[in-house]
């Protein structure tokens, strides 16, 4: 069994849709239930070896577009480290993601596997984390990116999946092939891509896409299985700190 030593990144929402004055508040959108809300996102990392979660680093998120920001920011010295978390706030999640891969390379936090979903899946996003000394387990977009086959075709996620025979409908994994990516420089990796089921609908399928191609179908899953651990933060942060309208302690 591979090493369980991770590091996981996602986003939540942070809704505040009665506040007025809330510094960088934003209409920001959800991309889990794909709606818009008043708020803020909550961009966290944390580190799981398989059995526990411990958060690590964390950043509000706003947004770049001055148009979907509510309120700005209020005046602060360009030195002071106020002024450094504000501009964090308001710059894309993409660079925001890496800073706090940062944090923990300063903090000597060893892991093997940076886990995420397919928001950030991107190649480029995948090399510069390669380039921080991490492999990546992460989930695949089925379309827009590209990946090179064998025979040198470029496909989508989904173009793979269409064209390939799948393996028996109980199987535990339909597909598995391995491509190559390439980032923005021309610089390339192989990657493996390994298509499931859906478990919320069986006539979907999730494609897992991890940087280390001699982990095997089942490896890959259970890997970025521990990325679960991060929501149940997400959601027991809501709960015991009331975050949201509708979490209330008992009585």
């Amino acid at each position: 069994m591979p090493s369980l030593r991770c590091l996981v990144l996602d986003d939540s929402s942070f809704k505040r849709n009665r506040s007025k004055k809330v510094e960088l508040l934003a209409t920001c959108y959800d991309h889990a239930k794909h709606v818009y809300f008043k708020g803020l996102r909550m961009f966290s990392l944390g580190y799981t070896d398989g059995r526990s979660f411990l958060p690590v680093a964390q950043s509000a998120l706003s947004t770049e577009n001055k148009e979907m920001r509510i309120n700005e920011a209020s005046e602060v010295g360009p030195d002071t480290p106020g002024h450094k978390r504000r501009q964090m706030v308001q710059q894309k999640a993409t660079l925001t993601m890496l800073e706090l891969i940062d944090c923990a390379n300063e903090a000597q936090i060893k892991a093997d596997y940076v886990l995420f979903d397919s928001l950030f899946s991107s190649p480029a996003q995948i090399f510069s984390v390669l380039k921080k000394g991490y492999e990546v387990v992460c989930m695949a977009k089925k379309s827009r990116t590209t990946y090179t086959c064998e025979d040198g075709r470029k496909r989508t996620a989904s173009q793979i999946y269409s064209s390939s025979k799948k393996r028996r409908c109980m199987a535990k994994y339909l597909l598995s092939r391995i491509m190559t990516t390439k980032d923005d420089d021309g610089s390339e990796k192989q990657i493996k891509m390994v298509f499931v089921h859906n478990r919320f609908n069986r006539k979907d399928f999730l494609v897992f896409l991890p940087t280390v191609i001699s982990l095997d179908e089942q490896q890959i899953v259970s890997i970025y299985g521990n990325r679960w651990s991060i929501e149940i933060f997400f959601k027991n942060c809501k709960s015991q700190l009331r975050l949201e309208k509708g979490n209330h302690f008992l009585n």
